[in-house]
């Protein structure tokens, strides 16, 4: 019952962060995504670096991973904010500007969890 607290609490800091920083970063037309685009970017980072951590000293107890990757980075990260402003995208015909944060993305993301993953060793 602690851990589903515990997700809960880090979710509900997680989303309200994320919220702020899309007000600061976000546009209202949903076509110049950076607050969605750091977020995932951030998140990403910040699981690798969990992550690694974790397998490497296996210090993040279950009560951790509950608040900060389950709750925490879960409510943080929005894949379905991505989704959304794809489609936006799509739809106004924005076709260069929908393959750009696409792919850009994804291969950032990418590079950002492996990037905090290797980087777990040195903490």
């Amino acid at each position: 019952m602690i851990r589903i607290l515990l997700v809960f609490l880090g979710g509900g800091l997680g989303s309200s962060i994320r919220y702020l920083i899309g007000l600061l970063l976000n546009r209202n037309d949903f076509l110049t995504p950076f607050g969605t685009f750091f977020v995932n970017i951030a998140g990403s980072f910040i699981i690798g670096l969990l992550a690694g951590y974790n397998l490497r000293t296996l210090n993040l107890n279950h009560e951790y991973q509950a608040l900060l990757i389950a709750g925490f980075l879960g409510g943080f990260t929005t894949f379905s904010s991505f989704a959304f402003e794809n489609l936006i995208m799509l739809q106004n015909e924005k076709y260069l500007l929908f393959l750009a944060y696409f792919f850009t993305t994804l291969t950032v993301g990418l590079v950002a969890v492996a990037t905090g993953y290797y980087l777990s060793k040195y903490i």
